[in-house]
């Protein structure tokens, strides 16, 4: 049996001080959480067991979202430095930070739903029924999506794109499992 989990986590601005903005956590809580979790003995007990983290603001961070990323506990705390680095670039940067102020819900599940779906299309079908799989998403707020002409975030709009990417993302894994 195997489990791929993949964590999404919220880089926006509003996670870090960034201009007068204090910030909701403390530098790096959220990578710290994950990259515990990656040290405890359960993350390793199984070799079959494979992780992945991809952060998001306006676009993704760190992965490629049509691909297969998952990997060992060591490989997603690599992933983890790649994903503190892009932060910590961006908040003493004024250009970098431009980057790093909204919170799209949408691109990260559909990012999410690329990872996975394509896990899954490439798992041998003997293994896929012994697979299950599982998604963190840490943020620390509302979606900022603008879907709406006026360009106002429109969370029922976001609720409705996101909606069907989780369906999916379950009935995929329910496939998978047989």
């Amino acid at each position: 049996n195997a489990i791929k989990m993949l964590f999404i986590v919220d880089m926006s601005g509003s996670n870090i001080a960034v201009g007068h903005n204090p910030g909701t956590d403390l530098p790096g809580q959220r990578f710290d959480v994950i990259e515990n979790f990656m040290s405890q003995p359960c993350a390793n007990q199984n070799p079959n067991n494979k992780f992945a983290v991809i952060g998001f603001s306006m676009s993704t961070y760190g992965a490629q979202c049509n691909h297969t990323i998952y990997g060992t506990p060591a490989q997603v705390t690599a992933q983890l430095a790649t994903l503190r680095n892009i932060q910590t670039a961006a908040a003493p940067d004024p250009v970098n930070e431009q980057t790093m102020t909204e919170t799209f819900y949408a691109t990260a599940f559909q990012c999410a739903q690329g990872i996975v779906d394509d896990d899954v299309k490439n798992t041998p079908e003997p293994q896929k029924e012994n697979t299950g799989y599982m998604v963190y998403f840490l943020t620390d707020g509302v979606p900022t999506d603008k879907l709406t002409p006026a360009g106002d975030s429109d969370i029922p709009a976001v609720e409705s794109l996101i909606g069907p990417i989780l369906d999916d993302m379950v009935t995929n894994g329910n496939l998978a499992a047989g």
